[in-house]
């Protein structure tokens, strides 16, 4: 449970994203997402306008997350290291990779 003072942006995120994996996008909301960490629904709206701006950050934080691959010689290696890397990111957060 999160006590006051203690909700930041990048929690928020973390939480959504392990809601969505967990519930999926038909099963999240914001009142959920509140009720996961603890606080009031509009209390996240201190950090995030709406649903779709907590969307793009969740899409943000996927993208920080996914490990890329340094580049070699072979073009074909690096695109097959690279749709690895995506699948592996797909499989940690399914729900949240669905948005």
């Amino acid at each position: 449970m999160t006590k006051r003072g203690r909700l930041s942006r990048e929690g928020i995120v973390a939480a959504a994203m392990t809601l969505l994996d967990r519930e999926g996008e038909a099963g999240f909301s914001m009142r959920k997402l509140a009720g996961e960490l603890g606080v009031d629904p509009m209390a996240l709206y201190h950090y995030h306008a709406n649903r779709k701006a907590l969307m793009r950050d969740v899409l943000q934080a996927l993208m920080e997350a996914w490990e890329l691959p340094e580049p070699g010689p072979d073009w074909r290696h690096d695109l097959r290291a690279l749709c690895n890397g995506l699948r592996r990111l797909a499989h940690r957060h399914p729900g949240a990779f669905r948005v």
